[in-house]
């Protein structure tokens, strides 16, 4: 059974107002699980629109990845995230990989209670993961739901 998570704490600004604001257009979001297909058709939409520059925006500052770091995780040139302009949208690939981390941070949260941890927990060395840093797995849908799946071991106490 996949494990679903419940995202109801509050969380900051930088994280879940996005996805109320940006994803549903207008209705109310009030928590994200995992496995919610109605939720995933908000996230498939909201992919084929394309997410407003806003978004990309709040994820650096919670993620506090550098430009060029962002710019690997996107797989595009770092002059391209340079000439993003406030009102543009993002296309399909780069607004995909957004809204993963953005889930991926909601998640992180929920696990750490704490965003700082989260982020010093990113750059460790972790022994599931090979003594490689969860960020390091980051560019790739496949490697996000590793750590993702790392993030549920924790959360229910399991050794990794």
């Amino acid at each position: 059974m996949a494990k679903t998570y419940d995202t109801k704490a509050k969380l900051p600004s930088q994280v879940e107002e996005p996805l109320s604001t940006y994803l549903t257009k207008g209705t109310e979001l009030h928590s994200i699980h995992q496995d919610d297909f109605d939720n995933k058709i908000v996230y498939l939409n909201a992919i084929r629109r394309g997410v407003d520059y806003d978004l990309y925006a709040r994820l650096m500052e919670t993620s506090k990845l550098s430009l060029e770091e962002m710019a690997r995780l996107l797989h595009v040139n770092s002059r391209t995230l340079r000439r993003l302009e406030d009102s543009q949208k993002l296309n399909p690939e780069m607004s995909e990989r957004i809204i993963e981390l953005v889930r991926l941070y909601q998640i992180g949260l929920h696990v750490f209670g704490d965003l700082s941890y989260f982020n010093q927990w990113l750059n460790a060395p972790i022994l599931a993961l090979g003594r490689e840093t969860p960020k390091s797995f980051l560019d790739t849908s496949f490697g996000i739901d590793i750590v993702r799946d790392v993030l549920g071991r924790i959360e229910n106490g399991v050794y990794s």
